[in-house]
């Protein structure tokens, strides 16, 4: 997590703070992370825990990173959407204007742009209910086989009629990557009902730049997904540096 060390950092702040030991949460070797922050918020509760993530994620005191900038004055996008927590989007695009929507109160209208946090925006959020944090927390919000959940349904919206940029996911990410498959399954059944035909709006994702061997393949890879990479590389405060389309 840029500017804030891992989740796995963060998690370890979040035990020390609230002296939990990791074998409280960590049971087994493969409990994933969604499944630690769970048993950690079962623990010590709603409050306590995301008053300590809004300490932790606390962008007071850090300029805004370039690539947010950046993102935001890319002309042809609509929505520039984050699965980040923390404030450095909302900022800057507050000082440009854009207005700022957080699930799960998405709201998207297509004749302005919009800033969009997709999984909860930490500083305003008033419970763990209104981030998607938990294992519990990424069902409810990525539940496979409906678009009937709140960003299931948002997410639709975006890839259907918007020029969007994509900030805090990885290529990797499953529940992001399912989604996508599953829209582009749905696009070319429309496409297969119909005698005319768009071209769906370009998607763009921020990704930290592969290796050179793999950069060819990465491409080709998010090409069959219909994403468009801007790749970055890590200065060395950790910021997003050196962006190429």
């Amino acid at each position: 997590y840029e500017h804030f060390g891992s989740w796995q950092d963060l998690l370890t702040q979040a035990l020390k703070r609230h002296a939990v030991p990791l074998s409280a949460v960590k049971w087994r070797a493969a409990t994933s992370l969604p499944e630690q922050f769970g048993i950690l918020i079962d623990k010590v509760g709603d409050y306590a825990f995301l008053a300590g993530l809004k300490i932790d994620l606390d962008t007071s005191a850090i300029p805004i990173p370039l690539a947010y900038d950046t993102a935001l004055r890319i002309p042809s996008a609509r929505v520039v959407s984050t699965f980040n927590y923390d404030d450095f989007l909302a900022k800057a695009s507050l000082r440009l204007g854009i207005k700022v929507s957080a699930y799960p109160d998405i709201r998207i209208r297509l004749s302005e742009r919009t800033t969009v946090y997709l999984h909860g925006r930490a500083s305003t959020a008033s419970s763990c209910h209104q981030l998607v944090v938990t294992d519990d927390d990424y069902t409810q919000a990525y539940r496979v086989g409906t678009l009937g959940t709140v960003l299931r349904e948002h997410l639709a919206v975006l890839m259907t009629n918007c020029i969007t940029v994509f900030f805090g996911t990885s290529f990797s990410d499953h529940d992001f990557s399912t989604f996508v498959d599953s829209m582009n399954q749905h696009r070319n059944e429309m496409d297969a009902l119909t005698l005319t035909r768009t071209a769906p709006p370009d998607r763009f994702i921020f990704l930290e730049a592969p290796d050179a061997h793999q950069l060819a393949h990465t491409r080709k890879a998010l090409q069959r997904k219909r994403l468009r990479p801007i790749f970055y590389k890590r200065g060395p405060a950790g910021d997003h540096e050196h962006l190429q389309s």
